[in-house]
């Protein structure tokens, strides 16, 4: 895979130094240059070069917050460190070692909470006292042009060492987190299964309860409907009671009027007959 398909990758943390230069080497200039201005300069400009650089970082405000912790003596090891640093850029432009102190030290500016562009912005200062350096010593103009075209190449090839580096930190931080936040995802995800397990287990018992409550008040249900149903029956049973009493009554009152008109009828011709006698 592409390092650019990489997160992080674009920086093309993972290639050699040699593959990185090759990129910037189009016309092989770069080796018999850095030989020769690796002759120029002198172990005083090495040092030189450092205090430059130390002393333009230290004057930028995105450092200001280091200058109460930094000793003389932790300064004094800082610009021996830096003046190493350059005699192996031009020294051996080719080794690794090159390459693991430019990553060292765009990590300890980025551990001590200073952003790249100020590291680059010094290393800048660094560069022109390089080519002053150089410019003083070589009286062909022609020369000064195309070793000052090599300390240019050099420049950059160190900003695409640095920036490359920190982009794969970052890079590497963020999927070290994404893997955290997908980890921490998966166990919420894993607790709230279980907890809908659970709950769902305390549901089915609920509704089991619920199921027997039901059939208990079902039944209950029934024994009433049975109830109504027998009381019904029995009102059924009374009104046809009621209805032939009812009848029975009106047959007696039908047979008392009736005996009443016979005896009316008796006492007429019992009064009659006295009449008569």
């Amino acid at each position: 895979m592409a390092d650019h398909a990489i997160p992080g990758g674009w920086g093309g943390s993972g290639r050699t130094i040699r593959e990185r230069l090759r990129d910037y080497d189009w016309d092989g200039a770069i080796a018999p240059g850095c030989a020769e201005i690796d002759a120029l300069l002198t172990p005083a400009d090495h040092v030189g070069i450092a205090e430059t650089f130390w002393r333009h970082y230290l004057s930028l405000d995105a450092t200001r917050h280091l200058l109460a912790r930094l000793t003389p003596a932790h300064r004094a090891a800082s610009i021996a460190e830096s003046a190493d640093y350059v005699r192996i850029r031009y020294g051996a432009p080719f080794d690794e070692a090159w390459r693991i102190v430019a990553h060292r030290h765009a990590e300890t500016c980025e551990s001590a909470g200073v952003p790249l562009p100020t590291l680059l912005a010094s290393l800048a200062t660094a560069h022109s006292y390089t080519l002053a350096c150089v410019n003083e010593r070589v009286p062909d103009r022609a020369t000064r042009n195309r070793l000052g075209d090599v300390i240019m190449r050099m420049s950059l090839v160190e900003a695409d060492l640095m920036a490359g580096h920190l982009g794969a930190l970052d890079a590497e931080r963020a999927h070290a987190e994404r893997q955290a936040q997908s980890a921490a995802f998966r166990t919420s995800i894993k607790h709230a299964l279980e907890d809908t397990a659970n709950l769902g287990g305390q549901l089915r018992e609920q509704a089991g309860g619920a199921a027997r409550a039901t059939g208990q008040v079902l039944g209950k249900a029934s024994e009433v409907a049975a109830a109504a149903e027998q009381s019904a029956v029995a009102m059924r049973e009374a009104a046809q009671t009621a209805a032939g009493l009812i009848r029975a009554i009106e047959d007696a009152r039908t047979e008392v009027e009736a005996a009443a008109e016979i005896a009316t009828r008796a006492s007429a011709q019992a009064g009659e007959a006295v009449g008569m006698s």
